[in-house]
């Protein structure tokens, strides 16, 4: 069996070396590429947007050759890859001719609503919870909105070099961990196949010569995966009751971030009279990077942050200690990012008022 989990793990690191040239060449034919614009993109050149479809690519070659040879898969899980599919389609679409955001919603809701009602994940997270009161729609409407939370949570975090794909080497890092422990094949396969496949990318989306973006297909089926696996994961060791709060809080504690970041923003626009999805330079990895020019620092700095808020996960012995701590590190952060806001406006102001004098 350890052969298997070696082999899912090299296989699809390799096959990322093969496919990525050739979907650079395709993406450059068919203009799928991100231009910059000196606002938000400060990218020097047209970067192609195929990060996503190459670990799309890698995982099905993968997953159908663990299901002919191995019979690893259950039904279940063609519901996640359906629901994946879609979403990486959505997501190519989007970065091409530009979809509304708000059908982009639909798409999300249509698919998370799929992998709840498949049973993948549903109504026992929530009994093995001690929240099976509540009726059945409310469970499934908490759990839809959470994923499709989740998901764009995770979207909004791909603004530089890095981060997203660190962010999911490091979940998917953990759920490999906690699989192999408990023995749990399907979850383990996924993760390393993953894996492999992140790393891929990543040695591509750090090239200066040669790189690459996820695009919005990849976060977003990314994203899809890594919620959806986590709440499985979650979901099978609260009902096998096997160490479920250290698996609950650490595996909540790798979302925290992200979530907590897309909240931030989302109220932060509201609260200035523009659409959530009204695109600006607020996010963490913005205000770092005004702090500190460099996008590998910035990519060690929120990692620390997410390392840290993992720690706090394992070192604590009930939800309300994690909740409590976790809550006091947020608020620092927020106040820490809510001064370097205000010092940036300043700034602007200044200059327009400098232009304003010398013009």
């Amino acid at each position: 069996m350890e052969f298997n989990y070696i082999l899912t793990f090299s296989l699809s690191l390799i096959l990322m070396f093969f496919i990525v040239p050739f979907m650079r060449q395709i993406a450059k034919r068919f203009k799928l590429v991100d231009q910059p614009d000196n606002i938000r993109k400060k990218h020097g050149k047209a970067i192609p947007l195929v990060g996503g479809i190459s670990i799309m690519i890698v995982l099905l070659l993968v997953f159908f050759l663990q299901i002919f040879l191995f019979d690893q898969f259950s039904k279940n899980y063609i519901s996640l890859l359906f629901g994946s599919l879609i979403l990486l389609v959505t997501g190519v679409i989007d970065d091409k001719i530009e979809i509304h955001p708000y059908y982009k919603l639909i798409v999300q809701f249509i698919c998370a609503y799929t992998i709840v009602a498949s049973g993948f994940i549903g109504i026992s997270f929530y009994n093995a919870l001690g929240l099976g009161f509540l009726p059945v729609s409310i469970q499934y409407a908490l759990l839809v909105l959470f994923v499709v939370g989740a998901i764009n949570a995770y979207n909004l975090m791909d603004g530089i070099d890095g981060l997203v794909g660190n962010l999911f080497l490091i979940n998917f890092t953990i759920t490999a961990m906690i699989s192999f422990i408990f023995d749990i094949n399907s979850i383990l396969i996924v993760s390393l196949g993953v894996l492999g496949a992140i790393l891929g990318f990543l040695k591509y989306n750090f090239s200066k010569k040669k790189k690459i973006f996820l695009g919005d297909g990849g976060t977003l089926f990314l994203g899809f995966i890594t919620v959806v696996i986590n709440i499985n994961l979650i979901e099978q060791s609260l009902i096998a009751n096997t160490n479920s709060l250290t698996i609950f809080l650490g595996l909540t504690a790798v979302m925290i971030l992200p979530i907590y970041d897309a909240l931030r923003v989302f109220y932060r626009r509201i609260r200035k009279g523009n659409s959530p999805f009204f695109p600006d330079r607020t996010h963490i990895h913005h205000v770092f990077l005004d702090i500190v020019p460099s996008v590998k620092k910035v990519n060690v700095m929120i990692i620390t942050i997410v390392l840290m808020i993992l720690g706090v996960a394992t070192l604590c012995s009930s939800i309300f200690q994690f909740v409590l701590i976790t809550s006091i590190l947020l608020f620092l952060l927020q106040l820490f990012i809510n001064m370097n806001l205000a010092i940036e406006e300043d700034k602007q102001i200044i200059q327009m008022i400098e232009q304003k004098f010398l013009y």
